[in-house]
């Protein structure tokens, strides 16, 4: 029973841990005619990765990104933002990013505070849009949609409503 209770406990640590995690791909398609590299983050919830965000900046760095794409819950809706403008302050001039929001984002009501402070860092956006970047002589398209959680239905909070959201994906 001992046992039992410990495995439980380490499990229970193992799922809930906030330790930085990276993890590499390497996708091949005829449709990139030369090497892209992307960093791509994800659910960081405005938490710390070493004092500045010193440990996550390096990974970056060393991932020697093209651009990075920040892909929801970047922020939190229950932690305070210095997390991730800790963050910005160390890639924003340095890679172009491209974010969309997450269901944390929109739990937090401040969506377009969000969405303004990262315009100010120079970050882009991606609500239902498309931008394409060119690396040399290729051109790439990022397209982003916001979290469904941001489209409730008329009185059933936190249900998406399909067509609003839907309408993103047809832009």
């Amino acid at each position: 029973m001992k046992r039992f209770i410990s495995l439980l406990l380490l499990l229970t640590l193992l799922a809930f841990s906030e330790a930085l995690r990276t993890v590499r791909y390497t996708i091949e398609t005829d449709k990139v005619t030369a090497p892209v590299r992307l960093v791509l983050l994800t659910d960081l919830h405005s938490c710390y990765y070493g004092e500045e965000q010193e440990q996550l900046i390096r990974a970056i760095r060393k991932a020697e990104p093209d651009f990075i794409c920040l892909a929801g819950d970047i922020f939190d809706d229950k932690t305070a933002h210095q997390g991730t403008m800790d963050l910005l302050d160390g890639i924003a001039d340095h890679y172009p990013c491209y974010y969309v929001t997450g269901n944390h984002e929109h739990w937090s009501d401040e969506v377009t505070i969000l969405n303004a402070l990262l315009v100010s860092y120079g970050v882009t956006v991606l609500a239902g849009d498309t931008s394409l970047l060119t690396f040399g002589e290729q051109t790439l398209t990022v397209s982003g949609i916001d979290d469904p959680t941001g489209f409730p239905e008329e009185g059933t909070p936190g249900t998406p409503d399909p067509d609003t959201w839907y309408g993103q994906l047809a832009m």
